[in-house]
C-alpha cells in the first residue's frame, strides 16, 4: 500500500498542475496594473485577462489584440513580465522552426503560429489540428524541440 502512495505522489509531482481562472482587469494586482500600463502597446485593445496557478505558483496573462493580431503578456504578481506571446505567420519565423512546425502538423491542419520570448529565449509555436485533436508544439530558431517553461 505504501508503494502505491508513493507511485501517486511521483506521478503528480511529475505533472504540472494549471489552473486558469477568466478574472476582471479590476482584479490585477496593483503591480501587474501598472506594468500593463507602461507595457501596453499603442492602439492595443484587451480581449481578456487570466489568473492562472501553475504548480502553486501565481501568473497573470493578459490577452490583447495589437494591430489585427493577438499578443499575451504573462506577468508575476510583481509585474515582471515571464514571457510575451505575438501571433505571427508561418512565412515570418526562421527556417527550421517553420519545416518542423510543418513535419508535426503532417496531414493536420495548423490554426496559428506564435512567437514566444521568455526573456532572451525565443521559441515557435504552432497550434495544429491533428485527426482532430488540439496539438501545440514549440521549437526554437534551429528547428529543435523545447518544452514550455510554466505549462
Amino acid at each position: 500500500m505504501r508503494f502505491f502512495f508513493l507511485l501517486v505522489s511521483l506521478s503528480a509531482a511529475c505533472h504540472a498542475e494549471k489552473v486558469v481562472t477568466m478574472i476582471e482587469q479590476r482584479e490585477l494586482p496593483a503591480a501587474v496594473a501598472a506594468a500593463l500600463a507602461k507595457d501596453k502597446p499603442a492602439g492595443a485593445t484587451f480581449r481578456g485577462f487570466e489568473r492562472e496557478v501553475i504548480d502553486g505558483k501565481t501568473f497573470y496573462e493578459v490577452q490583447m489584440t495589437v494591430a489585427g493580431k493577438g499578443k499575451e503578456i504573462l506577468y508575476r504578481p510583481n509585474g515582471r513580465i515571464v514571457e510575451t506571446e505575438e501571433e505571427s505567420t508561418l512565412d515570418a519565423i526562421p527556417a527550421p522552426a517553420r519545416e518542423a512546425i510543418q513535419k508535426a502538423m503532417g496531414t493536420g491542419t495548423l490554426r496559428k503560429v506564435d512567437i514566444i520570448r521568455a526573456g532572451k529565449r525565443v521559441m515557435y509555436e504552432g497550434e495544429l489540428l491533428v485527426n482532430g485533436e488540439k496539438l501545440q508544439v514549440r521549437f526554437d530558431g534551429k528547428g529543435r524541440k523545447v518544452k514550455p517553461d510554466l505549462d
